[in-house]
């Protein structure tokens, strides 16, 4: 009888064992994975440009091009905490990120991708920081303007590429 009991009673030690490990392990499945700010940059971008490949409208790649100026603004903010020999240059660069966004497409490689309105850095990762930003500006100038030919598609295009490319320069540095 004694066994009987102490049987039954391991059994059900397992299998209330084995119900726990079963609930944790699905409950770990259904969290959502969290991005880092750097993975939903590249994401972005790589989406922009395969907005851009399909040739899809004006709006749609506006649209798109506006959320990855928008999570260049916050890497910018994030970024100056992580080099923080970029901060004076980033933190100008993001108070000229809104501005930068309603310029024709002319007035924001003069003034932000050669770097006339933007101080002076030491370190080639800010600039390659700011390109994030400033290549993302150009492509939403580009989808504001109207997408008429193959001419503005393929500059699109060569922005995007150009940002994906300063951008694996920044992984790559911050990896270091």
């Amino acid at each position: 009888m004694l066994k009987s009991l102490l049987l039954t009673s391991l059994l059900i030690m397992l299998s209330a064992c084995g119900d726990n490990t079963e609930s944790t392990h699905s409950e770990q499945l259904d969290e959502p994975v969290q991005l880092t700010l750097l993975e939903q940059y590249r994401n972005q971008a790589v989406h922009v440009l395969d907005i851009i490949n399909i040739k899809n409208d004006a709006n749609k790649l506006q649209k798109e091009s506006a959320k990855l100026v928008t999570l260049s603004q916050s890497l910018l903010k994030e970024l100056t905490v992580e080099v923080p020999q970029c901060t004076h240059y980033l933190v100008s660069l993001n108070a000229a990120a809104a501005d930068m966004t309603s310029l024709p497409v002319e007035k924001i490689a003069s003034d932000y991708l050669r770097g006339k309105k933007l101080p002076s850095f030491e370190q080639p990762i800010c600039y390659h920081i700011k390109e994030l930003l400033v290549h993302g500006a150009m492509v939403q100038a580009i989808a504001h303007k109207g997408l008429n030919n193959s001419v503005e598609y393929k500059t699109a295009e060569l922005d995007m590429i150009e940002a994906i490319a300063h951008f694996e320069q920044v992984e790559a540095e911050l990896a270091d």
